[in-house]
């Protein structure tokens, strides 16, 4: 066998590639093209305008993504700079899920091109491409995190290893939900490169570039931390307000005996209306007017005094009925199964509700966006809205990614079994510790979930072939 008899297969892959790639760039085109309008989640995108405008630091959110939205979108500039920038982040998220296949998990290009394909036209992405919410560009930096993570799997190097924790930095800055599950491989890939059987790695070269992942993690992300605590004249920290929403989603397993303070238990049993033993109401407890959260508030009189305790009640129901919370947390994970709901929940999630009138004055008079610019109905909507059953299998994913694993050639179970286990630490989080459930929450699973199928079907294919 010639060279040329080797580089002919690899040159017909190559090129199959760069016509998924421009199938993935046209496809993206279409769809903007087709659909244009921004969209809205009020809570969440109102933070984002609130820091675009004012610079401010939500407590319970990324700031980062704020300031992106101001540079594009205020004063008056529109929202569509800001979907080109998106979508050109899903673009981007696209290719890298087929070259990450295609180069380290040795998946047929055939397989990578489709998908590249099945990315670009996700319902999810397609929506979040539009909103005026982080999640586009933070799957977008978990992209290049990932694909650092397999190039770093594939050959070892302090270069690569840079560039990944940059690229979960970037991520967690657009969305904390990236925090702990990338955190985990960000700090354990020195070590696990070490002990993959193939790769000449010193444990001396294993232990300074895990010294270098450490510093890399600890001065980016003590920056941020930093500047939220300077914003909210707190001590550092990514987010205040998390244990306010964990309270609500874990509200059946809490007893008011798990607040230290005899007052403030005496204090939630006079202003707790809400049933704490109903599931149904674990998001009122979260945000509405007698519940555990906002009662914490009203007793404390601070937010942040309010979240502590608020923390510290759940460190005690833990260690008082673990099990109890095991239960709460897998109930929450069931409830995203309920598919008499389904519609409901994705309503909700695509903000198809009528906008307050002083909503609607900021965003026409501030970023230029009047009221005849607001579409209820829209290709994407529409999209997104009979993608039920794919929302389903995205829940049932970590089945999928074992078997992916399970399945996986000897050669490549390291580097596939990274992607599966960011993809179950992403879907157990989001899913269990969640207050009401939401199909957005799934959004981050799909890279993993498809670059896993990829590698499943191109090797069952080989196989196959052998046979």
């Amino acid at each position: 066998m010639t060279n040329a008899d080797v580089l002919v297969p690899v040159k017909s892959e190559h090129r199959l590639f760069l016509a998924g790639c421009a199938a993935v760039v046209l496809i993206k085109i279409i769809f903007l093209i087709l659909d244009p309008h921004a969209a809205f989640f009020l809570g969440d995108s109102m933070a984002f305008l609130g820091t675009a405008m004012t610079g401010w630091f939500p407590p319970q959110r990324s700031w980062a993504y704020g300031l992106v939205v101001g540079l594009l979108a205020f004063p008056g500039k529109g929202f569509f700079t800001l979907l080109l920038l998106q979508t050109a982040g899903g673009i981007c998220t696209a290719v890298i899920g087929g070259w990450c296949l295609l180069r380290y998990l040795d998946a047929k290009a055939s397989v990578a091109v489709a998908v590249m394909v099945l990315l670009a036209m996700d319902p999810l992405q397609l929506l979040y491409e539009r909103m005026v919410m982080s999640e586009a560009l933070s799957l977008t930096g978990m992209a290049f995190f990932l694909w650092g993570v397999l190039a770093y799997v594939h050959r070892p190097r302090w270069q690569v290893l840079v560039f990944l924790e940059l690229a979960f930095f970037g991520a967690v800055l657009m969305r904390l939900q990236m925090l702990y599950p990338l955190v985990a491989v960000a700090i354990a890939l020195p070590f696990l490169s070490y002990w993959k059987p193939t790769e000449g790695f010193a444990l001396r070269t294993a232990l300074w570039h895990l010294l270098l992942a450490l510093i890399l993690i600890i001065s980016t992300h003590s920056g941020y931390r930093h500047a939220m605590g300077i914003k909210n004249q707190q001590p550092p920290s990514h987010s205040y307000g998390t244990n306010l929403i964990l309270i609500g989603s874990f509200a059946p397993s809490v007893e008011v005996t798990d607040f230290e303070d005899p007052g403030v238990a005496q204090a939630l049993k006079a202003w707790v209306v809400m049933s704490m033993d109903n599931r149904m109401l674990r998001n009122d407890h979260a945000w509405k007017e007698g519940g555990l959260a906002l009662a914490l508030i009203k007793h404390t009189g601070d937010f942040y005094t309010a979240d502590r305790l608020a923390g510290e009640a759940l460190r005690h129901a833990v260690l008082r009925d673990p099990l109890a919370i095991a239960v709460n947390g897998l109930s929450n994970y069931m409830d995203h199964f309920d598919i008499f709901m389904m519609s409901h929940w994705l309503s909700v999630d695509r903000g198809d509700f009528d906008f307050p009138q002083d909503v609607q004055d900021l965003l026409s008079t501030k970023f230029g966006f009047g009221p005849e610019k607001y579409r209820k109905s829209t290709l994407v909507r529409s999209w997104h809205a009979v993608g039920h059953p794919y929302y389903l299998v995205l829940a049932l994913s970590p089945l999928v990614f074992l078997a992916a694993w399970l399945l996986a050639p000897r050669g490549h179970k390291l580097s596939l079994g990274i992607v599966c286990v960011i993809g179950v630490l992403l879907c157990f989080q989001n899913l269990a510790l969640s207050c009401l459930p939401s199909m957005r929450l799934l959004h981050p699973v799909s890279l993993p979930f498809w670059i896993a199928v990829g590698s499943l079907i191109s090797h069952r294919m080989k196989k196959s072939g052998r046979s």
